[in-house]
């Protein structure tokens, strides 16, 4: 992956772009030197009646010192070049009749490089809360941990030897969707544990009353393309505060991300136009202000 902000004078881009084509990425081969410095592997472990996935795990690899990942001969990625270094264990349950997973909990670790051990650093549970009477999905709730590993026991078990801490809670509500039942506009609100409380009631559950709101982000996808892919979307970041005694939203920024696709279907750039707001008073109208523009290549091999 390769990420330039082509607003920026000094960056040595052929030219500044308006819109993100495959003309336009063959223009930045002359400044990309092709190298490949990680990878990525799934493996699911099992599974339900239906086939559904129940247990899975993600791994992350980098190139070794002095290592480059590319097979001399072939030009091909060197699987031989590549050590763990991170991951991810993932639990699927709850699943609906479209095969979809209502609540959903994962483990990220780490590898220490000096001892070769496993070290858990968070947890994040994601749980389906409501769906409408087509089956879509209205609010789901995301609660992320830290882990702290209690020094003794094997710290590869993280369900016994880890105390939990919760760190931020996610909000997120689907508020409208396309005729195909992809949301096309959604809103999540993002809270942090209070001074003084650890966000989990005497039952052992998320206390909402433990918690405080931090800030907003409004979501639009403003076109979908070929198999529901995002081809623009839109965000804005927001807080709350009273106007004449009603509660409002005040927004600070945003950015809007056009995405390329190649033929396979994956992502071959993005374009970022990330911007602050300001409202103005005589339109009564929040405008957008001080525009940056970032472009991402990405490199398939």
């Amino acid at each position: 992956e390769f990420a330039f902000d082509i607003s920026d004078p000094t960056t040595e881009m052929p030219y500044l772009v308006e819109e993100v084509t495959d003309e336009v990425i063959a223009g930045f081969r002359s400044v990309i030197d092709q190298m490949y410095g990680s990878l990525k592997e799934i493996r699911n472990y099992s599974f339900d009646n239906k086939g559904n996935v129940y247990h899975s795990e993600t791994s992350y690899y980098e190139t070794k010192e002095g290592t480059d990942g590319v097979d001399s001969v072939t030009g091909k990625a060197q699987l031989s070049d590549y050590m763990k270094t991170s991951g991810r264990i993932d639990y699927y349950t709850s699943y609906n009749l479209k095969g979809n997973a209502a609540l959903t909990e994962s483990y990220d670790y780490h590898i220490d490089k000096s001892t070769g051990e496993i070290r858990f650093t968070g947890k994040k549970v994601t749980e389906v809360v409501s769906r409408d009477a087509s089956g879509r999905v209205l609010q789901t709730r995301i609660i992320h941990y830290a882990m702290e590993y209690s020094k003794s026991g094997d710290p590869e078990n993280f369900k016994t030897n880890y105390t939990l801490y919760v760190k931020e809670l996610e909000l997120l509500n689907n508020i409208t969707f396309n005729g195909r039942g992809q949301p096309d506009q959604n809103n999540s609100e993002y809270y942090i544990v209070k001074e003084g409380e650890d966000g989990v009631g005497e039952d052992g559950n998320l206390d909402m009353s433990e918690l405080e709101f931090t800030y907003g982000v409004d979501r639009d996808c403003l076109v979908y393309g070929v198999d529901d892919r995002e081809e623009l979307s839109e965000t804005k970041k927001y807080s709350w505060k009273e106007v004449n005694g009603e509660r409002v939203k005040s927004y600070a920024g945003g950015e809007r991300t056009e995405t390329l696709y190649n033929s396979q279907g994956h992502v071959s750039a993005t374009k970022t136009i990330l911007f602050s707001m300001e409202y103005e008073t005589a339109s009564a109208k929040w405008i957008e202000k001080n525009e940056v523009v970032q472009l991402t290549l990405n490199e398939q091999f």
